[in-house]
């Protein structure tokens, strides 16, 4: 039985692909730079 309040592991992969895209809008990026801009985008959501 799923929890409810259990994310979707879907959902999650889905929002990790849209973040990263979004960090490439504006170019090219190294991995690190990637991490820290989303890092600083999400405010620290876990």
């Amino acid at each position: 039985m799923v929890k409810k309040n259990q994310p979707d592991s879907e959902m999650l992969k889905g929002t990790l692909a849209m973040m990263i895209l979004r960090t490439l809008v504006g170019g090219d990026a190294h991995g690190h730079t990637s991490a820290k801009l989303i890092e600083h985008t999400s405010e620290d959501v876990p």
